[in-house]
């Protein structure tokens, strides 16, 4: 099978990566702005370098790929201000490589959109596939048209899709330096005793997911979920950023911690109905937040990125 992936060399690309290199038969190409070198140890994936634009040759670059992971996103939720240089510089090039996509016969394409960004400000307690779409900043508006988009472009075409919303994944391989990751970050930042900044009292929920059950997901969507729809991925549990910080004082160590004012994107609860997913997933549990922490932790401690 022959498999495409934007976005390949961040977290989950890497992750992903990492399993679908195991199958035989599986080609990789990945597109990305740089060349990565764990993927460079690959005998079946080729790295492609891409500017994410609309000048990029998508039908030259999708000619006989069978399977499309859409990964890349120019942007984060606090980086993410205007509406047009999102649709720039995110939705429309999505949408071009979309119709490239189905030029040139690409059997599925799978968008990974964000659980945590497109449900908005609801203070539901779980947000389900078919709740009402709200989002509070740019960047989940822009994720939302990128989703409408998809399924727009496929109707009445031999292209299949599977939207996966996914809640917060954290664990090994992440940036803890990056915009995103508040667990990752947590970890890294009580280990080198760098002082943390938690924005607002603390008390926002989220629902987060360790690495290995994330990508394990993605695999059981693609694999055993219906074609054409729309799947939450996370843990259905929710956490507040004070009890994360907790967990990791507990099994890390104590840094200094300073409270500033919360930001305007900021969603207040945001934890997933995983029932859809539930159905379809050979997980019959996931990595606890204690359990992840502690492996995040080892992580850092055995690579050497702690002095």
């Amino acid at each position: 099978m022959k498999i495409a992936i934007t976005g390949g060399s961040g977290f989950i690309g890497k992750n992903l990566i990492a399993q679908l290199a195991k199958v035989v038969g599986n080609e990789i190409i990945v597109f990305d702005r740089h060349f990565d070198a764990v993927l460079s140890t690959y005998d079946n994936v080729e790295q492609r370098l891409m500017d994410f634009d609309i000048s990029y040759g998508f039908d030259f670059h999708l000619q006989q790929v069978d399977v499309l992971y859409h990964l890349v996103t120019t942007s984060t939720p606090a980086t993410a201000r205007s509406l047009v240089t999102e649709i720039t510089n995110n939705v429309l090039p999505s949408t071009l490589m979309f119709e490239a996509a189905v030029r040139q016969g690409v059997k599925k394409i799978i968008f990974l959109s964000s659980g945590g960004a497109v449900y908005g400000g609801d203070t539901a307690e779980h947000h389900s596939e078919t709740d009402i779409l709200l989002p509070l900043s740019t960047y989940g508006e822009q994720k939302l048209m990128i989703e409408r988009s998809l399924a727009f472009t496929t109707q009445n075409t031999d292209t299949d899709y599977a939207i996966i919303r996914l809640s917060n994944p954290y664990g090994p391989g992440q940036n803890p330096k990056g915009a995103l990751g508040l667990v990752t970050k947590l970890v890294y930042q009580a280990l080198t005793h760098a002082p943390i900044t938690i924005y607002g009292d603390g008390e926002n929920i989220r629902d987060f997911i360790y690495i290995d059950d994330a990508i394990q997901g993605i695999l059981d969507i693609v694999a055993n979920g219906a074609d054409n729809q729309i799947y939450n991925l996370g843990t259905g549990q929710g956490a507040s950023v004070n009890e994360i910080l907790e967990r990791v004082t507990s099994e890390v160590g104590v840094t200094a911690v300073n409270y500033v004012s919360a930001r305007q994107t900021d969603v207040r609860v945001s934890v997933l109905d995983i029932s859809k997913f539930k159905q379809i997933t050979s997980l019959t549990g996931f990595v606890s937040l204690s359990d992840g922490i502690q492996k995040t932790k080892d992580f850092f401690q055995e690579s050497g990125e702690i002095s």
